[in-house]
């Protein structure tokens, strides 16, 4: 029987409560929000909470549950509501339900929502949402519908409700209430959607759940540095040890405690092909350590390559560690993990608050008196870390309108389809990136290796690679009760470690991967070739591979960083060149919309009086030559109806066509202006040490110039131009004349 804390009742008594106020209303699509953290056992709260809406005998419900995840992990869920209610109310599969053609009263339906709402060409791809001789999904759904209302249960909600597949399938269902659960959720509902009874809000505040016992107090990252041997290890060896070696302590702790509990220490490695080689290091290390598969202490969660996965979530379990990629880090629960190693795809890493959720639960719901078995541990060989919530952009919506004085505009706006993906062509890279070479280090194939390292000794090139280090960071901590917020950084120490061939090796791909993932196999192979070819390294000596990655490291910032940007950039134009035959432009009429919906973690208040919306919410990260030009138009105020702040992407928001290189592009200008007189004016802010002055700004201002007189020929009273903005002076090229960055003797003071 499972008994609930005070922290999981009181929260089923407000969503029963809410729940019977929202039944006032007659509309459809009522959402009821559970927010709570990671690791409160949000399924036990749900569960009970059905318990209680079955028992009230003048409503007639039913509840379908979504559950998020591959493989089987609905059937994970099922099993854990039937267990948490004993058989009552009852819960089973929609694969068991659907014969029968309807949901009974009080039943629990459990879907796996990432196979039912797939589509291919257009078409349901699901057998069981496919048409046909027999009852599938929709039919059962219309069945039960039209005697019975139903409770739609989001597990996870931040991760199921986003595709339009997902959205279409909910209108399908169309329920009379949406219970949304998350640690994380994308919608809170507005203080006048729960007035009107659209919506309710129920929330489980970290500290309660804490202090209950059902989750760890604290995370602590790479704690224990200081007493493993760092020498001749490359970074994995280092935190793989840290991580087994606490592990151990662990499980010496239970055992003090009495209690026979099997720590597990969950790893996860990359998800790209760098992984393949990440798992093979890893089997390697770990069977020195006596941990292997055919020991049956290591398991592994890998596409179709699992292994001693049976009652891993046993507490007396033999396995020790599980390696895995993605697969685990939503839906899956197994309260003996204590240790989570993640090894780094990139030099700064982002952990997903689901996969640290892994490890944050008690086993059993409880503390210890020993301390150490109070905390989660994370290891890993990353230089710096944060915590990422979820997906944190729609946290809070804000909501602005066009104030009702205000008069709309339209101009002619320009759309131009997103390209389609690059096919790398081999000999056509190898010739830019040759030239590239040749022209930034004044090397040549023709010259001799000799004549060619004497070019690179004048560049001061770093040929020193015998004392090659990498930083990891240790002493990490973060609180339980803060894991929820927007954005965690993780204040930490550093430490110095030497690298190795397999460190240098993932370096290497890691940086090249910075310029272009769909480059790297080739770009890697031909930096191999250059050394071989211009300065006569001999790739087919064991340990020269290393040597060329490491002196590419040493030497990336200054030099090759650049080479490899530049090859990018210049084999880009040249391939869409051959691609603008089938590029797609459109125009349009474009207006400002008449409510804009933003987030508050990307988007700020910015008091305006003469912002066409009723509220003026900014970007937070926008430049400070914007902030400087926004006062401006405040300070002018008197001289406007209106100024709005453009987006800089997408069909909605107003863009003018130009072309750079021969290539069309679309270009969004800053702001747009609408003058007492009736002038509109389209501005461009730049500052003035723009580093594309001569190049792509240059560009656009000869297109938006030749907008504006398109569009004063048609009869529209409009103007505009690039704004340069600095601390004295606001000033805008707007003439006829050439367009010049660095004089500015053309240029006009900006005047309203």
């Amino acid at each position: 029987m499972v008994v609930l804390k005070s922290y999981q009742k009181k929260a089923v008594r407000e969503l029963t409560c809410k729940t019977n106020g929202l039944l006032k209303s007659n509309e459809k699509k009522k959402v009821l929000v559970l927010k709570s953290p990671t690791g409160s056992g949000k399924t036990v709260i749900a569960s009970k909470y059905i318990e209680m809406i079955s028992k009230l005998e003048s409503k007639d419900f039913c509840f379908i549950w979504i559950s998020i995840g591959k493989g089987h992990l609905h059937e994970q869920s099922k099993n854990k509501i039937s267990s948490i209610l004993e058989g009552s109310p009852s819960c089973r599969l929609l694969e068991d339900v659907i014969r029968y053609g309807i949901i009974k009263r009080n039943a629990i339906v459990v879907v796996n929502w990432e196979k039912l709402n797939t589509k291919k060409n257009g078409a349901w791809d699901n057998v069981l949402m496919r048409e046909g001789d027999g009852i599938n999904f929709l039919k059962l759904i219309e069945n039960t519908s039209s005697v019975r209302k139903i409770m739609l249960i989001i597990d996870e909600s931040h991760n199921t409700t986003d595709t339009r597949t997902s959205k279409e399938l909910m209108n399908i269902i169309n329920p009379e209430i949406m219970l949304q659960m998350s640690a994380t959720p994308k919608y809170i509902p507005s203080g006048e959607d729960i007035n009107d009874n659209k919506a309710a809000f129920v929330k489980v505040s970290p500290e309660e759940v804490i202090e209950s016992g059902i989750i760890k107090k604290e995370v602590l990252i790479n704690d224990n540095i200081e007493e493993v041997d760092l020498d001749n290890k490359n970074s994995i060896e280092i935190v793989v040890e840290m991580a087994i070696k606490r592990r151990l302590e662990l499980s010496e702790a239970f055992e003090r405690e009495n209690v026979k509990i099997n720590p597990l220490c969950l790893i996860q490695i990359p998800n790209a092909k760098m992984g393949e080689e990440v798992l093979h290091e890893l089997i390697r290390i770990l069977k020195i350590k006596g941990i292997s598969i055919e020991n049956n202490n290591l398991a592994l969660w890998i596409s179709n390559n699992s292994k001693n996965l049976e009652n891993i979530n046993d507490f007396n379990s033999k396995v020790e560690v599980l390696i895995f990629k993605m697969a685990v880090a939503t839906g899956w629960d197994c309260p003996r993990a204590h240790v989570l190693l993640k090894l780094r795809e990139t030099v700064s890493e982002v952990f997903d608050i689901q996969t640290i959720g892994r490890i944050l639960r008690m086993p059993e719901q409880r503390h210890y008196k020993n301390e150490i078995l109070n905390k989660a541990y994370i290891y890993t060989n990353n230089k710096d870390i944060s915590i990422k919530v979820g997906n944190f952009s729609l946290v809070k919506i804000l909501k602005a309108k066009i104030r009702p004085e205000m008069k709309n505009i339209v101009l002619r706006s320009y759309y131009k389809e997103p390209s389609k993906d690059i096919i790398v062509k081999r000999e056509i890279l190898e010739k830019i990136f040759y030239k590239e070479v040749e022209k930034e280090l004044n090397v040549s194939k023709n010259k001799s290796a000799v004549n060619n390292l004497y070019a690179l000794n004048k560049l001061n090139f770093n040929m020193n690679i015998d004392n090659l280090e990498s930083e990891l960071m240790y002493d990490g901590h973060i609180e339980t009760a803060t894991l929820d917020r927007i954005n965690v950084k993780i204040d930490h120490k550093d430490k110095k470690i030497k690298v190795n061939a397999f460190d240098i090796e993932e370096t290497f791909t890691t940086l090249i991967k910075r310029t272009s993932e769909i480059f790297c196999s080739c770009l890697k192979e031909l930096i191999y070739k250059c050394f071989n070819e211009i300065f006569s390294y001999d790739i087919k000596e064991i340990g020269v591979i290393t040597t060329i990655q490491g002196l590419f490291i040493v030497n990336y910032e200054k030099i090759f960083k650049a080479i490899l940007n530049s090859t990018v950039e210049k084999y880009t134009e040249v391939y869409r060149k051959y691609q603008l035959k089938e590029t797609k432009e459109y125009y349009s009429d474009f207006s400002i919309k008449e409510t804009k919906l933003v987030d508050d973690v990307t988007y700020e208040f910015f008091k305006a009086e003469k912002n066409i919306y009723d509220k003026c919410y900014l970007k937070k990260n926008r430049r400070q030559t914007e902030k400087t030009f926004e006062n401006f138009l405040e300070k002018n105020g008197d001289k406007l109806m209106w100024w709005y702040k453009n987006d800089d992407k997408g069909r909605e928001n107003f863009a003018i066509r130009y072309e750079y290189n021969g290539t069309p592009h679309a270009f969004y200008p800053d702001y747009v202006v609408l003058f007492k007189t009736g002038l509109i004016g389209i501005f461009e802010v730049k500052s003035k040490n723009d580093r594309e002055a001569e190049t792509k700004t240059k560009a656009k201002d000869e297109y938006l110039q030749k907008y504006l007189k398109e569009e004063i020929a048609k009869g529209k009273s409009i103007m505009g131009g690039i704004v340069e903005v600095s601390d004295r002076n606001i000033k805008i090229n707007n003439t006829n004349k050439e367009y010049t960055a660095n004089n500015l003797a053309n240029w006009e003071t900006l005047k309203c």
